[in-house]
């Protein structure tokens, strides 16, 4: 068991309520994966993916993970939707250094950060170092 010094609530996408884009609750229903929460306030939202990141080539530094269009525009409608200044998208772990991806909308600063996480060699230490690297983005 993993004990952090924060508490928080997690709560699985699919069992969470269901979450709409448009106000008339009509179309665009959204179940992200999971999403950590201090009371009511939504923190962040995590988005976990089963490929590799695409990568881009960096000429003195190690090489920048980059998800796809279609990724980003997904976690952006979760943030949007859930009023989440920080939202992960979380993949399998690549040979390349993480990023953070800046976007305002409506004069919101929101970050769609990419993380990766060796699923093969999972242990207790790697698990709480990927923990404490996402609660960086809470107010706890």
């Amino acid at each position: 068991m993993i004990k952090f010094e924060h508490t928080c609530d997690v709560v699985n996408g699919d069992r969470g309520k269901k979450m709409y884009l448009d106000s008339k609750k009509l179309f665009a229903q959204f179940k992200p994966d999971i999403i950590l929460k201090k009371g009511e306030e939504i923190q962040v939202v995590l988005d976990c993916k089963y490929k590799k990141t695409n990568i881009i080539p960096e000429d003195d530094e190690v090489d920048v993970a980059m998800p796809s269009p279609s990724d980003i525009y997904q976690m952006v409608s979760y943030m949007v939707g859930l009023n989440c200044p920080h939202g992960v998208l979380v993949y399998p772990k690549n040979d390349c250094r993480s990023a953070d991806i800046p976007f305002q909308i409506d004069g919101k600063e929101i970050t769609v950060h990419v993380r990766q996480i060796d699923f093969r060699n999972l242990d207790q230490e790697g698990l709480r170092n990927f923990t404490l690297d996402i609660t960086q983005f809470t107010t706890w």
